[in-house]
């Protein structure tokens, strides 16, 4: 990995806490929040959201640290928790608002309500800051394709699990549009997880360094000609 000319930068740690502020705010609100009989037994950490609400903080804190104390050493950490959860953060915004926007009710029951500061704090500044951060204040991933793809299918399987021992008493999936036969559950999980790699490979390609690196590739094979 070559030198990180960020590093220290005030604006990635401006960043970083800002986000954080958001982040405790969220959780607190999200604390308050009662879940419907159905739902109680889950608890808050059922919902993808949730779960990559604290990827996302857990990132901004290590980034913070990472500038602040110029702690060169957590480099390669920062780099594959940033590709985590740009991917995560792709897929709760691509979800939930595109659901949301078109189809509603397979995202909401008719009785969910959330503030809409709330709404916006866990379902679209995550992914917002996410990508500021890595195309504004980082050097292109160096994760490898095939990393990524392990990455996504990992936590895909983990999500899996997880959702499975919640509901093994016949309590119901968090999202409307998991409660359906299996087959097509896994088929859902399926298209979610390369819809994720999907945007890990995007985030590769349209950073700003790609261009350049192409570049330079393309004269270096013309030069072997």
């Amino acid at each position: 990995m070559t030198a990180d000319r960020h590093l220290g930068s005030p604006y990635p740690i401006l960043l970083s806490a800002g986000f954080m502020v958001s982040a405790a705010t969220a959780f607190q609100t999200l604390g308050t929040l009662v879940l419907p009989d159905y739902l109680a037994g889950g608890g808050h950490y059922q919902f993808l959201t949730n779960i990559a609400l604290c990827f996302s903080t857990a990132y901004f804190a290590l980034n913070l640290c990472y500038h602040t104390l110029r702690l060169r050493a957590l480099g390669g950490a920062k780099v594959y928790l940033s590709a985590t959860c740009f991917s995560l953060n792709f897929i709760v915004s691509l979800v939930y608002w595109g659901l949301k926007l078109f189809v509603p009710q397979l995202i909401l029951s008719e009785k969910d309500t959330f503030p809409f500061s709330l709404d916006v704090k866990i379902h679209l500044l995550p992914l917002l800051c996410s990508a500021v951060d890595y195309l504004c204040f980082m050097q292109r991933w160096d994760v490898p394709y095939l990393s990524g793809y392990a990455i996504v299918a990992s936590l895909t399987t983990l999500y899996w699990f997880w959702l499975e021992y919640l509901v093994a008493d016949g309590a119901a999936y968090p999202y409307p549009f998991l409660n359906v036969e299996k087959n097509l559950r896994i088929v859902i999980f399926l298209v979610v997880s390369l819809l994720a790699f999907g945007s890990f490979c995007v985030g590769k390609l349209i950073h700003p360094e790609f261009i350049p690196e192409l570049e330079k590739a393309e004269d270096d094979y013309a030069k072997t000609k």
